[in-house]
Parts: structure tokens; C-alpha cells; sequence
């Protein structure tokens, strides 16, 4: 399995997780069917907002929807840019 760092997780303005990593795309990941989506403008994937689910399972699903489709291991690094994303919310994704 390839692996790939995250170089950016965000709470958007519409509160929905948003993960984005290296070159690959992931266009298809709707096959997946997880409810994860790829943004072709911002280049990311992300979660619907959340309404029963943590922000934390939205990230384990979205790695989880990557790793089925596409055989790529998403990992948060040290030099992950973390945006509007709350320290307990950090904690959880990480921990």
C-alpha cells in the first residue's frame, strides 16, 4: 500500500472535514460509497457536515474510503496545516 501525507485538514465554512494530501486525485471516491466526496476546485475530500458523527469518525471514514478505493494510507504529519480545526477536535483525529 502507498502512502501519502495530509497536507491540510479543515472545517470549511460549511463545517464539513476537509482533507487534503499529495498529488493524487480522487475523483472516483464516490464509488466507495461513504458518503465522501472529492472537490475538484479545492482539491480535497471531504465529509458532509456532520450530524451524528464526529468530526474524528469523518476522518477514519474518509481514510478508510481511500484505502478501499484507491490503496493509498493517508497520514496527518508534522507539517499537516491544521484550519479552524479545535484542539479537542485535533486531539481526537490524532490520538
Amino acid at each position: 500500500m502507498r502512502e501519502e501525507a495530509i497536507t491540510r485538514i479543515e472545517i470549511d465554512q460549511d463545517g464539513r472535514l476537509c482533507v487534503t494530501s499529495g498529488p493524487t486525485t480522487f475523483e472516483h471516491i464516490y464509488r466507495a460509497a461513504a458518503e465522501v466526496d472529492w472537490d475538484a476546485t479545492s482539491g480535497c475530500l471531504h465529509s458532509p457536515t456532520p450530524r451524528q458523527a464526529t468530526y474524528a469518525t469523518w476522518f477514519r471514514q474518509i481514510i478508510a474510503a481511500v484505502v478501499g478505493e484507491y490503496g493509498v494510507r493517508l497520514n496527518p504529519t508534522a507539517r499537516t496545516v491544521w484550519i479552524n480545526v479545535p484542539d479537542a477536535v485535533r486531539d481526537e483525529i490524532t490520538g
